[in-house]
């Protein structure tokens, strides 16, 4: 929860003393070193630059000199994202110098994953809340059609002032984070023999298989599912397999319609 932190080559692993401490005094692992600081100026940076999100859960690999030169108007959000503690070194390759940058521990990844969902959403104030436990519950309980409106009514609530551009990019964003966010067993572009489906979702009782397409149709979405064969390797996990497709609309810039076989 805690640990994790890593300042140089050595890689001696270090507790973030704010955080270990205050669980302590409160007898609870909360966010605590998070909660300190709204990190608005890194997400800001973070859309401007289009940062892919993934490679914060896949690892970023940097040479030495690149993490030393930063400014607040940089144009380059990791070596502010290592500088500010968000990232930090989880490897090294002394024979090119290289470093391998990532999330720290579970509380500065998924802190930091709730506050960015809010900003790719569209709610640049940060004040409008998105409840993950109502997506996790209802996800669980099988009901994904109000998984699929919750989403629906988040897209149609958020201002529209942006970019088509950037909505569209954030649009993408956000439904990754929202997968990452509802918890530990959800792969994100699950890749099988013969093609990538955009997120799997295991719970107890069933597996989700989600397609989103981008001014297409919904019926395209499960069609790239059946045709891709994106089922094949849960075929005998003994669990119920449902397939969702679903369309975003560049124009209204919402979840127009899905299907769920």
């Amino acid at each position: 929860m805690y640990d994790g932190y890593h300042f140089s080559e050595d890689m001696l692993d270090i507790y973030n003393p704010f955080s270990t401490m205050s669980s302590f005094v409160n007898n609870n692992l909360g966010s605590y070193w998070f909660v300190t600081g709204t990190p608005i100026f890194l997400v800001k940076m973070m859309q401007k630059t289009s940062f892919p999100l993934e490679t914060l859960e896949d690892g970023i690999d940097v040479d030495g000199t690149s993490l030393e030169g930063y400014r607040l108007n940089s144009e380059m959000p990791v070596p502010m994202l290592y500088q500010t503690g968000y990232l930090t070194i989880k490897g090294y390759e002394s024979d090119i110098q290289a470093f391998t940058l990532g999330f720290p521990n579970n509380e500065v990844r998924y802190s930091f994953f709730k506050c960015l969902v809010l900003y790719y959403a569209g709610f640049e104030n940060g004040t409008d809340k998105i409840e993950i436990v109502n997506f996790i519950k209802e996800i669980r309980s099988g009901q994904v059609e109000k998984f699929m409106k919750r989403i629906q009514g988040i897209f149609a609530a958020s201002p529209k002032e942006t970019s088509q551009k950037y909505y569209e990019l954030n649009a993408q964003a956000f439904f990754w984070l929202i997968f990452k966010l509802i918890g530990q067993f959800i792969q994100c572009e699950v890749q099988n023999g013969e093609g990538r489906s955009d997120a799997v979702v295991w719970t107890k009782e069933a597996i989700y298989i989600f397609e989103f397409k981008l001014d297409g149709t919904s019926e395209e979405a499960i069609s790239q599912i059946n045709s891709k064969n994106y089922a094949i390797s849960y075929e005998n996990d003994g669990r119920k397999i449902t397939k969702i497709g679903a369309n975003f609309s560049s124009e209204t810039r919402n979840l127009t319609d899905w299907l769920i076989e």
